[in-house]
């Protein structure tokens, strides 16, 4: 994850000790004063999503690459290439919002289609594991975690376990 120094107002992108701007939205006041994370899944990216919501602490803001989007679901290639306010504006921004998804979930997922491997945690808690699948199965993704699925399997096993033997 990226943090933010506080006496320059950039994010390190943990490349070298190279700082580089933060991610400039087009919030609106409300979403202005709630804190979103500012996370650079592609530091080339074309596209921000904004995941969770002020009930979800903290909210995220992920720039991404729309192309490994629609390369890795029909979902994501309908809803950003077609004819959907989810598509990119004539001008201004590309911003969704994605208020209903779990920003831990989708911070795992997105770090799968953007071949960034080293990030995607091999023992993710049950609840990051769950938020995943959840997000695969909504974005017909489910093939993008396959690699995943024996390790992942193990942290249910393991959650199992501890449950039978507190019975």
């Amino acid at each position: 994850m990226e943090d933010r120094s506080q006496d320059t107002g950039q994010v390190d992108d943990g490349d070298k000790g190279v700082a580089t701007p933060p991610i400039e939205t087009n919030a609106t006041p409300a979403a202005a004063t709630s804190p979103i994370e500012d996370v650079r899944i592609d530091p080339d990216g074309d596209l921000i999503l904004r995941a969770g919501s002020e009930l979800q602490d903290p909210a995220k803001s992920f720039l991404v690459c729309s192309s490994a989007l629609r390369r890795s679901s029909a979902v994501w290639k309908t809803m950003l290439f077609g004819p959907f306010k989810e598509s990119k504006p004539a001008s201004g921004a590309w911003e969704v919002d994605l208020p209903e998804d779990n920003p831990s979930g989708l911070w795992i997922l997105l770090h799968i289609v953007h071949a960034n491997f080293r990030m995607v945690p091999r023992t993710p808690t049950l609840t990051e594991l769950y938020e995943v699948l959840r997000l695969a199965n909504k974005y017909d993704m489910i093939s993008a975690v396959k690699p995943w699925a024996k390790t992942w399997l193990s942290v249910v096993e393991h959650f199992s376990t501890l449950l039978i033997c507190r019975i």
